[in-house]
């Protein structure tokens, strides 16, 4: 926390967002011991809105090479 000068109310906000939005995974292990947190994989297309989005250049064409 020192690190990134936030406050603990701040990091914990922050990773709570993370896990609404399903981007990690804390395992809490309990008996005094740290929670584990997992990444998911960030790369994983699981959305149509994680692609990018279609444009249309100057001359009308679209960027499909670009999206593949």
């Amino acid at each position: 926390m020192k690190l990134l000068h936030l406050g603990n109310k701040k990091i914990n906000k922050m990773l709570k967002e993370l896990e609404v939005h399903n981007l990690i995974y804390r395992n809490h292990q309990g008996l005094g011991k740290p929670n584990k947190i997992y990444v998911y994989d960030l790369l994983k297309a699981d959305n149509s809105n994680w692609l990018p989005k279609q444009f249309k250049h100057r001359k009308g064409r679209t960027n499909e090479k670009e999206i593949l």
